[in-house]
């Protein structure tokens, strides 16, 4: 089953969808993201959550509305502190990176190392962000066939994916009026994972210039240069 090439071809139809005539909107996504550098923190607003999920009726007489904390503050030296003890009491883990985005603060800590019984871990450390994208890439998906600008039972063609993608798949023995959205999203197209696939040496090429933003057309081309299809799709 495919793995990356699935979300980079899915990318591409979100490209295509969201796009408004700009050829270059969201046209690349990159290879090696980098945490958010640590800054001070900041207060946070008061807590705008229900003191309770119950309804008022269902609540014994005797329980206490929940406290709401009022000019909370995020402090980064104290969670860098508690993110070097939960390091330590994980030894198979060497280090923990937290970033926290939210109102009125934005804050990267780190604890632990980069490797185990190496350099400490810092808050500004890139990692291959991989997998992670498959739910930012699912979720949008299913927003735009929320909203009609797509069907799970578009194959690549009707879905609007670029020519030029398309050929490239075709060129390698994909069918793009075979492969539907669905099949992108659950890794059934049968296209070859990259990544991940035997003597790839995509990870190799991406550490060689970390900088580099890839495109979707140079990874669906990485793809069809480096491996031959999985198997059928739907499968």
């Amino acid at each position: 089953m495919t793995r990356t090439v699935g979300a980079v071809a899915a990318i591409a139809l979100l490209v295509t969808a969201c796009s408004s005539g700009d050829d270059t909107a969201g046209a690349t996504t990159p290879s090696v993201p980098t945490a958010p550098s640590a800054t001070t923190a900041s207060t946070l607003p008061e807590s705008t959550l229900p003191e309770s999920t119950l309804p008022e009726s269902a609540l014994p007489e005797t329980t206490a509305p929940a406290t709401r904390p009022h000019g909370t503050r995020l402090d980064v030296e104290a969670l860098a502190a508690w993110l070097d003890e939960s390091a330590a009491a994980n030894p198979t883990s060497p280090g923990e990176l937290v970033t926290v985005l939210a109102p009125g603060t934005d804050v990267s800590a780190a604890g632990g190392s980069f490797d185990i019984g190496g350099d400490p871990l810092t808050a500004d450390a890139s990692f291959r962000i991989a997998s992670v994208t498959k739910t930012f890439t699912a979720a949008a998906t299913l927003r735009l066939v929320e909203i009609g600008a797509l069907r799970l039972d578009d194959d690549l063609v009707s879905a609007g994916l670029p020519n030029e993608l398309v050929e490239l798949l075709r060129a390698d023995g994909y069918d793009g009026t075979s492969i539907t959205v669905a099949h992108l999203l659950d890794h059934s197209s049968g296209i070859y994972d990259y990544a991940f696939g035997d003597g790839s040496p995509y990870v190799s090429e991406v550490l060689a210039d970390p900088a580099h933003v890839w495109t979707v057309g140079e990874q669906v081309a990485f793809a069809t240069a480096h491996g031959d299809p999985l198997g059928a799709r739907g499968r």
